[in-house]
Order: structure tokens, then C-alpha cells, then sequence
């Protein structure tokens, strides 16, 4: 059974649809890192600035290393200054019902 993190984070203002052109330059290496199964982006259209990231991977495992690779490449730290705050970030599993 794979785990879905949906991550919502609010970019700045200031960073306007550059959050978009950010996120469509690094999320094809996401998308190709071991273990990520399916990568969804979201944005709001109650607040253009607010974007939700619905990620499927094969195991917690599988993101915690591609996590500690975007740390090592300094990517984490580049994206939380475009941010108001640390993103949110809720772990789920499938439900049969």
C-alpha cells in the first residue's frame, strides 16, 4: 500500500506566478526520484497565492530520502523563503468504503 503526503504551503505575494514556474522546473525530478508513484499540483482559487501538493509514494521510506536530497541540494531552504510559513503536511492511506 503506497502513503499520500498532501503538502499545502502559501507562497509570499511578492512571488506571484513565479511559484508556478518554480514548481514546473523542479517537479519533474520529484517525479522521477524513487518511489514517487503519482504527483498532483494543486492552486487554490480562492487565494491564488495558496498551492497544494498531492504526493503518492511507495513507502514514508521513499520520502524521507528524496526529503533529505532536497535538503542536501539546499532546494528546502531556497523554497521555505518563498513561503509565509512552513508548509502543512498531512500523511494518508486509501480507504476501501
Amino acid at each position: 500500500m503506497s502513503d499520500t503526503l498532501i503538502m499545502e504551503f502559501e507562497a509570499k505575494p511578492e512571488i506571484g506566478d513565479g511559484m508556478g514556474a518554480a514548481l514546473k522546473a523542479a517537479l519533474p525530478d520529484t517525479r522521477a526520484f524513487d518511489g514517487c508513484v503519482k504527483l498532483d499540483v494543486l492552486r487554490s482559487t480562492e487565494n491564488p497565492n495558496v498551492w497544494t501538493l498531492v504526493e503518492e509514494w511507495k513507502s514514508k521510506a521513499h520520502h524521507a530520502k528524496y526529503a533529505q536530497w532536497r535538503t542536501e541540494t539546499g532546494f528546502m531552504d531556497k523554497m521555505m523563503s518563498t513561503v509565509v510559513a512552513p508548509p502543512k503536511q498531512t500523511w494518508h492511506q486509501s480507504f476501501d468504503a
